[in-house]
């Protein structure tokens, strides 16, 4: 059973389906809304104030992006990712990376990087609040920017659609660092290591660049092995709840 159901704001009128797609969404990686949750047309339409078309629209997007599955006699159910594709997501997002690190760096402007810098010290400044949360989307922020730099037009909708699945990833190994102390090793050198990114693309040389991705990538892959955290199951279908 899931956790006590959580609450909708109404939504604007005006609203469309990629506006209650992004609530959904939001609801679904902040774990308001954990794997095993039935995401039914009627209510979330009544709580988000909404018709049940532009619900259903966002529901089959949240299908696409990996987030929500349809099982039959139940409808859609929101879905953890199993432990053995959690490996290959990282792979397919390390290989995509470095390709767009390496086109980037054949462009990269002095304004980019000054961006890109940004970000970087956005997230010290996080770090120092240990407000772990931001460093998430900071983090996915910067590498979705250069992906966005790279001009690779369908790499960066296959990066979107694997960008969900690496950012609830992060935020449930956020949940597994059970003490300060613990989130802040756990995330202070990966968020540090930005700086190698950027140094990357600075070169101008895209082998380098895409080195340094490729490494990027791994590391936050092994670190997720060696926490040997437990995803929920997709297949788990004792947890709908009712």
């Amino acid at each position: 059973m899931a956790s006590a159901r959580p609450a909708f704001s109404p939504a604007p009128r005006r609203v469309l389906r990629h506006d209650v797609l992004d609530s959904l969404h939001a609801r679904i990686l902040n774990g308001q809304l954990p794997p095993g949750t039935r995401l039914l047309e009627v209510g979330l339409s009544q709580r988000l104030g909404v018709s049940r078309g532009p619900v259903r629209e966002a529901i089959r997007q949240l299908e696409q992006q990996g987030l929500v599955e349809f099982f039959p006699h139940r409808g859609a159910i929101v879905v953890g990712v199993a432990d053995d594709e959690v490996g290959p997501i990282y792979d397919v997002r390390a290989v995509l990376e470095a390709r767009a690190f390496a086109r980037a760096a054949r462009s990269v402007t002095p304004a980019d990087i000054a961006e890109l810098n940004a970000l970087i010290d956005a997230m010290v400044r996080a770090l120092d609040r240990r407000d772990y949360g931001s460093i998430v989307d900071l983090d996915l922020a910067f590498h979705g920017r250069v992906v966005a730099l790279s001009g690779f037009r369908l790499l960066r909708q296959v990066w979107a659609s694997i960008d969900s699945l690496v950012r609830g990833q992060t935020r449930l190994d956020l949940d597994s660092s059970t003490t300060p102390d613990e989130r802040d090793a756990r995330f202070r050198k990966p968020a540090l290591s930005h700086r190698e990114l950027v140094d990357g693309l600075s070169s101008g040389r895209p082998s380098l660049a895409a080195n340094a991705a490729r490494r990027h990538i791994q590391d936050a892959s092994g670190r997720l092995r060696r926490a040997g955290r437990q995803a929920p199951q997709r297949s788990d279908r004792s947890r709908v709840s009712r």
